[in-house]
């Protein structure tokens, strides 16, 4: 499933986010790789001091049903601008999830939901 992460500037120092599949919705879809792809230039996903992407963290789902795969696209290239994760299994609950994209200077956060049903 792809969904795309677009970032506005609205004013010289106020930037919204917005999110194509809100929530993203993983109903009978099994095992699946979601790919969130944050636009545009120069924005990307946040990293940490080792060069781990961080741009995308689900809460609080228990062990198993999810899987980062991190930074990268859908041909398992490194990139700054995608980040993957992988449903493994469905448990019919709702959980919240953090979108985190800087463009060097400034870093912008987001808590939309994924519906693993």
């Amino acid at each position: 499933m792809d969904v795309t992460i677009t970032v506005t500037k609205i004013s010289n120092q106020e930037f919204s986010i917005k999110v194509d599949k809100e929530p993203v919705d993983l109903t009978n879809l099994g095992n699946v790789d979601i790919f969130w792809v944050v636009q545009p230039d120069p924005w990307t996903f946040t990293e940490n001091n080792g060069g781990v992407s961080t741009g995308i963290d689900i809460k609080n789902a228990p062990g198993g049903l999810f899987k980062d795969k991190g930074g990268r696209d859908k041909l398992g290239n490194p990139s700054q601008k995608h980040h993957n994760w992988e449903r493994k299994t469905a448990d019919n609950k709702t959980y919240k999830y953090i979108i985190n994209v800087t463009d060097g200077t400034t870093t912008l956060s987001l808590d939309p939901f994924i519906v693993n049903h």
